[in-house]
């Protein structure tokens, strides 16, 4: 197994020249979870997003490693896997298209199905997303991001719209993934935070 990590330097981020956090400074790898916490527009969603590769930061550096090699934000974010409340589905699309559109094979194996399951969406796959509830899309988009079987995975308030049934379901994966992947949570919710070996406090 091929470990996953990241090292943050002075990272800053700024909007307008205000500055949403600055001089930060985080090391992660496999094996590692991380909960980011903070009031709303406290920077959570931002700074969860640099880690994963998908945004740059204003200044400071971020260093991507798989293996020996060191990596570009690109294939980290390529590599990773990655939900959030606000992700689009393709609501004219079945549950089965969308996952097939998210897998790295454009294939449905067992595994997927597996998680199809675990996630109570099985009998849901073939209905258009467009009419699934607000629940239903958060638990496909969370099996689309861990269908992969990706070495890191971020997510953003995971927790978001999930019945209590959802949410077990997904405090349970991500307990059992936690210990071989690299995992970062942007979250409020105190269950959520528990999921994580240590935590950060970004606006207190």
């Amino acid at each position: 197994m091929k470990l996953f990590s990241l090292s943050a330097v002075s990272l800053t981020k700024e909007y307008e020249g205000r500055p949403v956090f600055s001089g930060m400074k985080l090391d992660v790898s496999t094996g590692d979870s991380l909960a980011i916490t903070g009031k709303n527009g406290s920077g959570k969603t931002t700074l969860i997003k640099i880690l994963a590769g998908i945004m740059l930061p204003s200044s400071g550096s971020i260093e991507f490693r798989y293996g020996q090699d060191v990596i570009e934000a690109e294939t980290a974010a390529r590599l990773s896997g990655f939900t959030a409340p606000y992700m689009n589905l393709y609501d004219d699309l079945d549950g089965m298209e969308n996952l097939c559109f998210a897998s790295a094979t454009g294939r449905i194996g067992p595994e997927t199905e597996e998680l199809a399951d675990r996630f109570g969406l099985t009998v849901h796959l073939g209905k258009r997303v467009g009419h699934y509830s607000s629940g239903m899309k958060q638990r496909l988009k969370f099996i689309a991001a861990v269908m992969n079987d990706p070495p890191a995975l971020f997510l953003d308030e995971p927790e978001t719209n999930l019945d209590a049934d959802g949410k077990k379901a997904v405090f349970s994966y991500i307990k059992s993934v936690s210990k071989r992947m690299l995992v970062v949570i942007a979250t409020n919710d105190i269950h959520v935070k528990q999921l994580c070996k240590r935590s950060i406090l970004l606006g207190g």
